[in-house]
Order: C-alpha cells, then structure tokens, then sequence
C-alpha cells in the first residue's frame, strides 16, 4: 500500500480528511497526523510516505518551509498543499518548492482522492524510471569492468568511461575481492534481494572504491587507497561487514575471495584474477567464509619469481626466442622439485606470468598485445581447468615464444633499418676528418651505444672498423688512377695528416701508399 501523511493545524479538518476519504479501499495507508510543519517532518522521516497532503499556512513551521526541507531529503517524495485563500503568491511558492499540486480549501474527498491517485501514478513512473536508470549505470559499470579486465581499449579511452559512470578508481593501491552468493542452486534469490546486496555493499563501500554486479551470484568489490596500509586493513573489514550485513538482513550464505594489493589501475586484472583463481578452491574449503591468496608461496620461490620475471622479459623484449624457452624451461623444472608447491599455486604463477606478458608487451608491441588480449580470458580458464602442471606452464610458454617470435621479427626489420641509415650516412660523408659514432648515431636518432651494439650485430665488426675498412677501399680506388698524390688521396678520404693515412694504409693492406701505386 501507498502510505499517506497528513498534515494541517486545524485539528476537524484534519479528522475530516482521515475519515472521509475511503484510503484503504483505494490502496492507501494513512501512517500519521501532524499539526505543524516540524511534526510534520518527523513523521516524514520517520514513515517516508509517498504522498503528504499539507495545508501551507500553519505555525512554528509552515507548509511550504516543511516542502522544501522534504524535497530536499527526499526529492521522490510528491508533496499536496492546500490552503483557504485564493492568492497566487502561494501557488508561485508551491511551484518553486516544486510541489506536486495546490488546492483550495475547502476540496471535496473525491477531488482530493484523484489527486492523490495522480500522484502515486508519476511516484511509480519516477520509481520505475530510476530504477531503470540505475540498472543501466551498473550493466555500463559491468561492461567497462570486463574491458579493463581484458585489456581492451587505451587508457584515456578506460578513463573518459570511468568519469562518465562516476566510477570512483584511480591509479592508487587497488585490491579486488569476489563476493559470491553460495544459495542460489538452492534457492531462487530473487532480483529485489540482488538489489539489496547491491546497496549493502554500496553504503558500506562509500568512497573507498566501487561495487560491481557480475554474474547473477556475484558481486566484484574494489577498494583503493594512497596508503597500502590502509587497503590492507580496511579491505578486511569491509568485507566482514558486507557478508555480516547480507547474512543478517537476507539470510544469504556468502563466501569472498580477495586478490592481492597492487598499485594502479591496469593492475586490477591481475588481483581479480588471483581472487577468482582462489574462489575455484570453494569447493574443497568451508563456504561462509573469507578467502585470501596467499601472500608468499615461499621465499625461496618468491625469490625466484622475481628473478624469473626480470630475466625472461628481458629475453622475449630482445626477442632471443630460445633464450625465453630455456629460462622459463629451467623455472619449471625448479617449481617441479619443490615437494611442497600446490596446483593452486602453480596456476598462480601462471595467471601472474601471462598477464605480465601481455601487460608489458603493451609498451613494446601494441599491434601483438591487441591481438592476443582477447585470449587473455580463455588463457585464464584454461589455466584453472587443466589438471596437468605440465600443461598449465606450457601455457605460458606459448605466450613467451608468441610475443618473443614476434618481438625478433619486428627487432630485426628495425636493426637493419638502423644499420641501412648509419651505412648511407658513412658512404656520403667518409671523407670527413674525425667523423664518428656520435655523430652518426644523431644524425639518424639513435642511441650510440645501441648503434655501435646494432654494428656487431648485423655486420660483424664494430664501427671504428667499417669505417676504417670503407675509407681504405676508396683510398686503393683513388691510388690506382696515376695522377693522384698520396696526400690527395689521405684528404679525399678523411685523413688531414698524411703520415697517419699512410699508417693506417700500411696496417689494414700491408704495404705504403706509395708501394701500391707501385704495384698497380
């Protein structure tokens, strides 16, 4: 039933409206009288009726002043105000308090009947709308969650959303925590009891992160703060609450599963995963209950993780393909040996190490990470399905030599390309005094030490040589022709100093300038 208020000073109309009109044969609920404003607004607070009817002129707090204090807390509710004078001040009043209606005093039962009909009509519709809205804003929330997720879309484009569905995350300390209802196979939850969870975990969240509905089960909350010490005591308390609160106001049995804190919001994916991955084990683990990843496996695999991690970016980034195998081969071979190491934790590893591929090869690679981003999710539950630790971490490896296949294919057009551009600058300016390293790797915007690297790489020899080598063969192309003088030659070549291009010459062809003109 809809519930009504009246309010007005003079007790017999008061009594009047109570008993003349038929409320409950028309689905009202008259919840109280009051006798001024301030009444008024205590019984509102207190009954949160949907419709109050109220005269305007009355003392301590008139009607008008009692509307707009009401509309301000609760703007859904739709306010009637009656008075005994005809004057259209109060009629503008009533407008801008933004009552649903004016009515003159007296108003007969029936009039004031429909009009508050007509006013539980545009409650229900305002209701329906709202509650439409909002369905939409957590379906949006949902799918931008599932994006960053799946690494899909850049990050202004994950930001420009976020701003728009007042999603309150930022790259802050960030934990993920899973809160799954374990009473939906034996019972229907029905979808006003989601709503409640959903609103539970709203209130108790706050500003601290934000809620997320997931599957019809489940809810995702994330917590976030400047101060890791912050997140990691608040993310257990708050979890607490939530399944305290939905166990004591609906009596739904709840289990939660939280991630690992990380920094930033890319970051998400892998403490969602590491929840998710830890929710699979319910099943062998009490339910009603708050489950955590732990923190270390242990130190000495920690320690080699991160050691792992370091070595085997480095290779793939280089794209040295057999390198890449041979370090994580070696890695699982020493998981293999620990005698205390679980199936859990291996896939952890594996889960950690794959979104670590593809959230690095972000930076080096945006054409690969785009394609294979999509697989992350099937990579995931493929991991947590296969029962093989052999499998699991050969599902790692086929990421590592993917990204480092492609990482040597596209590092070797780009070193050829880099060695091209350096040799054309040679050829044109060899025979420029002190031409060197430097100044060829500015020319063509790179790094001297990389171009000097690149050299050994592609042609076998450093550059001091190449260019020893190239000013040589021009020098034997120029003694050859009759008419040239040796001191001619060493400044076409790049030498000021005769005596040191003859050196040079003497050393890299065995005899003087002078002796190989001899000889042609």
């Amino acid at each position: 039933m809809y519930k009504v208020l009246l309010v007005d000073d003079d007790r017999i109309i008061r009594k009047s409206l109570a008993t003349t009109v038929p409320w409950e044969k028309n689905g009202y609920e008259l919840v109280g009288e009051a006798s001024n404003g301030e009444e008024g607004l205590l019984l509102i607070d207190k009954y949160k009726p949907q419709v109050v009817i109220s005269d305007i002129k009355m003392p301590f707090m008139d009607g008008l002043q009692m509307a707009q204090i009401s509309k301000n807390r609760y703007p859904e509710t739709k306010v009637i105000l009656l008075t005994g004078y005809e004057d259209f001040k109060f009629a503008q009043e009533a407008i801008k308090v933004k009552a649903f209606d004016y009515l003159l005093k007296p108003i007969e039962s029936s009039i004031l009947l429909e009009k508050v009909k007509q006013a539980t009509i545009e409650w229900e519709n305002e209701q329906i709308s709202q509650e439409q809205k909002t369905k939409g804003i957590r379906f949006l929330k949902q799918k931008w969650l599932k994006k960053l997720l799946h690494h899909q879309g850049d990050k202004l484009e994950i930001c420009s959303e976020m701003e728009k569905l007042g999603i309150n995350l930022s790259d802050e300390y960030i934990v993920v925590c899973i809160i799954r209802l374990e009473d939906c196979i034996q019972r229907d939850i029905k979808e006003e009891e989601l709503d409640n969870i959903y609103k539970i975990c709203e209130g108790i969240m706050k500003s601290q992160g934000d809620v997320f509905d997931w599957d019809e089960n489940e809810f995702i909350l994330i917590l976030q703060n400047q101060a890791r010490e912050i997140v990691t005591q608040g993310i257990e308390k708050l979890v607490e609450q939530v399944c305290f609160y939905i166990k004591q106001e609906l009596g739904i049995t709840v289990t939660a599963a939280i991630g690992q804190i990380y920094k930033g919001l890319t970051s998400i994916a892998l403490s969602y995963f590491e929840a998710r991955t830890t929710l699979e084990f319910r099943s062998i683990t009490p339910q009603n209950r708050i489950l955590y990843k732990p923190k270390n496996f242990s130190p000495l695999i920690d320690a080699q993780l991160n050691k792992i991690e370091d070595e085997l970016l480095l290779k793939v980034k280089l794209g040295l393909v057999q390198e890449t195998l041979l370090i994580w081969n070696k890695f699982k071979s020493y998981l293999l040996e620990q005698p205390y190491i679980s199936l859990h934790d291996i896939r952890l590893i594996a889960i950690k190490m794959v979104i670590l591929l593809l959230r690095e090869a972000r930076k080096w690679s945006e054409k690969w990470e785009k394609c294979y981003r999509k697989d992350l999710v099937i990579y995931y539950y493929e991991i947590i399905t296969l029962q093989n630790v052999h499998d699991i971490l050969d599902k790692v490896a086929q990421v590592a030599h993917s990204l480092a296949s492609y990482m040597e294919e596209k590092n070797n057009k780009e070193h050829e390309s880099v060695v091209d551009k350096a040799i054309k600058y040679i050829e044109q300016y060899y025979s420029k005094e002190g031409l060197s390293l430097n100044e060829v790797a500015q020319a063509i915007h790179v790094n001297p030490a990389y171009l000097s690297n690149m050299f050994k790489v592609k042609k076998g020899i450093n550059f001091s040589d190449y260019l020893l080598e190239l000013r040589m063969k021009k020098a034997m192309e120029l003694l050859r022709k009759k008419d040239t003088k040796v001191y001619e030659v060493a400044e076409m070549v790049g030498y000021s100093n005769p005596q040191y291009f003859s050196v040079c010459f003497k050393k890299y062809t065995g005899v003087s300038p002078l002796d190989f003109k001899k000889l042609e």
